[in-house]
């Protein structure tokens, strides 16, 4: 971790001088790579996690949208911007946004490709450099899009990736990056949070949920089924809002339970590369139980 760092802080030196035109440029040029090679992507996550086919899409296109929203829009959001000063007339003021440094992030195996590399679009496009761990269980997810990076133009070293524990690599990132991007626990965050606070450096954390869906008894019943197998087993319900509870008024309770029951019978359980499957399989044993 610590020479990840030395090499993403020289090439981050460089990057934050070169012009926002040259950043959109690789970005776009990414965003064209992934789209083209969206099969093999959607392969390797799929090998990494079990997840289907269409949850493995989902990725794919979170990051084919970033990169171009981002890269089209990187101008305006960072841009100079004129603002009133203190003394009206008299007096100037001119409002800029200077790089972090060098930015850690620490994500998840629910979603490796989308969180390995969505959020380091927006920090990279904005004139930082990157130190990355992925999840233990999906590294190569990440990889994968890095090289993609580096293949767009990325320089080589301004996007560092070091695969590992969470207790060691991760808390190592917490100790020495400008900014912290975390995905995960709240058990984890509360730990992370600590860390970054003693060094009074920004944190970003998106942590776990329960969520509820609740079911008034005068709701379109209809609309609910349609749309409640893909709100509880999306991603093999491993998702950070995906629905763990379901609270149901009394009147319509028991054909709501009778309607779900014939919904989720419907759905096809399985694995491979098909796109008639609904839902994979969990990461690992540990999540089962």
């Amino acid at each position: 971790v610590e020479y990840a760092f030395e090499l993403a802080r020289v090439a981050q030196q460089k990057w934050a001088q070169t012009p926002i035109e040259q950043r959109q440029e690789i970005f776009r040029a990414f965003h064209d790579r992934v789209l083209d090679n969206r099969e093999l992507l959607m392969d390797i996550v799929q090998l990494e996690t079990g997840k289907n086919r269409a949850s493995a899409l989902d990725e794919v296109m979170d990051v084919a949208i970033n990169a171009r929203y981002y890269a089209n829009n990187v101008g305006k959001l960072i841009g100079e911007k004129k603002r009133p000063g203190a003394l009206p007339i008299a007096t100037r003021s001119v409002e800029q946004h200077i790089p972090k440094g060098v930015v850690g992030q620490i994500t998840p195996w629910n979603y490796p490709l989308a969180l390995g590399i969505s959020d380091a679009i927006p920090a990279l496009l904005a004139g930082n450099g990157v130190v990355a761990k992925p999840d233990s269980n999906t590294p190569f997810s990440c990889l994968i899009a890095v090289l993609f990076l580096y293949e767009s133009g990325l320089p080589r070293d301004l996007m560092q990736v070091v695969t590992g524990s969470g207790t060691v690599v991760g808390s190592a990132i917490a100790d020495h990056c400008d900014y912290l991007m975390f995905t995960g626990s709240t058990k984890t965050g509360r730990i992370l949070g600590r860390q970054v606070g003693e060094r009074l450096i920004g944190y970003s954390a998106e942590l776990g949920g329960k969520n509820p869906l609740i079911i008034a008894k005068d709701a379109d019943l209809d609309l609910v089924m349609r749309e409640i197998t893909s709100a509880c087993f999306s991603n093999s319900g491993q998702l950070c809002v995906s629905i763990e509870r379901i609270y149901v008024e009394e009147p319509v309770y028991t054909e709501v339970v009778n309607r779900m029951k014939v919904a989720v019978e419907a759905m096809k359980i399985g694995s491979g590369f098909n796109w008639d499957i609904d839902m994979g399989s969990l990461i690992n044993q540990t999540q089962l139980d």
